[in-house]
C-alpha cells in the first residue's frame, strides 16, 4: 500500500503482520463473491487525502464483527 504521503511509513510497519494479512486475504475473498462498498481501491482512501500527522484516532468499522482504534499518538514511527 502506498499513500504517497507520512502514511507510507506506518503502513510500512504495518503490513506484514498477520492481523493485517488475514484482513487482506479475507477481503479479497469478499471482494471475489460479494458486492462490497467501497471499491477495493477506494479503501483507504481516506489515508490517501489525510495527513498523518493530522491524525488523533482512527476508527475501523465492520458493522457486525469488529471494531479497531488505532491511537495514532501512541504509536512509534
Amino acid at each position: 500500500m502506498i499513500m504517497h504521503n507520512d502514511w507510507d511509513q506506518l503502513f510500512d510497519q504495518e503490513i506484514q503482520k498477520d492481523y493485517l494479512l488475514n484482513l487482506r486475504y479475507f477481503l479479497a475473498k469478499e471482494y471475489k463473491t460479494k458486492n462490497i462498498y467501497p471499491a477495493k481501491e477506494n479503501i483507504f482512501a481516506a489515508f490517501k487525502t489525510t495527513s498523518l500527522k493530522d491524525t488523533k484516532v482512527v476508527i475501523f468499522l465492520h458493522r457486525t464483527k469488529y471494531l479497531m482504534l488505532l491511537d495514532i499518538q501512541s504509536m512509534k514511527i
